[in-house]
């Protein structure tokens, strides 16, 4: 009797509700930019990978706080952060103006790149044109100064810029973030980086006029030009590829 009531016990004790562990609430995007950006003038800094999780989150705040008076502007050297791509695409969607410039290499690079996603869902989006790259048939002895096996002068520019411009957002405020950091999950989670928060009018100003001289200096890009041109690239990587072993 005494080994059947305390098995009863034990089964009683085992199958007993365990107290739930009180949820740890982690912080939203909306509420990030709230503590961040509330003061009249914002000068941040963040060093990813220590604080890139929080610069990820006040970008994304404030793309959640622009409505259609105000506007967002992209330059992106490299972009393929997904939460943050779809809420460039949902802000798109509720009417705000959003245009992108985009390196070169963002396009042909990988199907990875959110430039398709941007392109697919209607998005103004640019393409930078390389400068200044020199043909190896018109290359002089001055273009070709070797240092440490470079060769000067034989590649092409690159829009290296990882800006994001907002005008009207959060309260009413214009707002720059910009820095060394691709909007790629490397970028926020792994590489050394840096970057800025800023709300300085003249600095806002500077960069909103810059992204209109970068406009002038691509080509309109939709998604049909942006998938020809991977392709493009693609099957020049494999004739490459198939040549190293071609005698």
């Amino acid at each position: 009797m005494k080994k059947m009531l305390l098995l009863l016990c034990l089964t009683t004790l085992l199958h007993a509700k365990k107290p739930d562990t009180p949820a740890i609430l982690q912080p939203t995007p909306e509420e990030i930019v709230q503590k961040y950006c509330a003061t009249s003038d914002i000068d941040l800094i963040f060093f990813a990978p220590d604080s890139g999780k929080i610069y990820k989150q006040i970008i994304q705040g404030l793309i959640r706080a622009t409505d259609v008076t105000g506007s967002i502007k992209v330059a992106a050297f490299r972009f393929t952060e997904k939460d943050v791509t779809q809420d460039l695409i949902d802000a798109h969607k509720r009417g705000v103006p959003i245009e992108m410039v985009f390196d070169h290499g963002a396009v042909i690079a990988t199907m990875a790149s959110s430039v398709f996603t941007f392109c697919q869902a209607g998005i103004p989006v640019y393409q930078h044109i390389p400068v200044n790259l020199i043909p190896p048939s018109a290359r002089s002895q001055e273009h070709m100064q070797e240092e440490e096996g470079l060769v000067r002068g034989s590649y092409p520019t690159i829009m290296h810029q990882k800006t994001m411009i907002f005008t009207n957002t959060c309260g009413g405020k214009n707002i720059v973030v910009f820095g060394s950091l691709n909007f790629t999950t490397a970028g926020f989670y792994g590489n050394e980086e840096a970057a800025q928060v800023r709300n300085k009018p003249e600095l806002v100003r500077a960069f909103s006029e810059h992204f209109e001289k970068l406009k002038i200096r691509c080509c309109s890009l939709d998604l049909h030009k942006a998938m020809t041109q991977m392709v493009a690239q693609s099957m020049q990587n494999v004739a490459l590829e198939v040549m190293r072993y071609v005698p």
